[in-house]
């Protein structure tokens, strides 16, 4: 599938309904936007602010889910080609998104693992 011939949607998170260019499923107050084919989310927005939004067509998302729907504190993951996904997170109304990194629950995991000495010393080393 040639990415280059998709057209870019903005989406608002405050769609209720499928249209011709996305599909609409909500369950609970999770709430999933799929693009139909030959479309791809361009940009996320809530209200007046966006979310996140891309110029190049080869990152147009195929999938936003919205998690939190009804209430303060939201989460969206965007589906982005290549299997890749971000995550933003809104902690209240009003406040701004925020990028989740990808790594924070893997490297939560495996800190015990790998020996933090390094990373410690070489750092300290710097201060003196």
């Amino acid at each position: 599938m040639d990415s280059s011939t998709k057209t870019g949607v903005d989406l608002s998170l405050k769609a209720t309904a499928a249209t011709n260019e996305f599909d609409y499923n909500r369950s609970g107050k999770t709430i999933t936007y799929t693009a139909k084919a030959n479309f791809g989310f361009k940009s996320v927005k809530t209200g007046n602010k966006v979310v996140w939004s891309t110029d190049n067509a080869s990152e147009y998302a195929s999938k936003v889910v919205l998690d939190g729907k009804g209430k303060k504190q939201k989460e969206v993951t965007i589906h982005l080609p290549n299997n890749t996904t971000k995550v933003f997170k809104r902690d209240d109304k009003g406040k701004p998104w925020t990028e989740v990194s990808p790594q924070a629950k893997e490297s939560a995991k495996t800190a015990g693992t790998t020996p933090a000495g390094g990373a410690s010393q070489s750092g300290g080393g710097g201060t003196q």
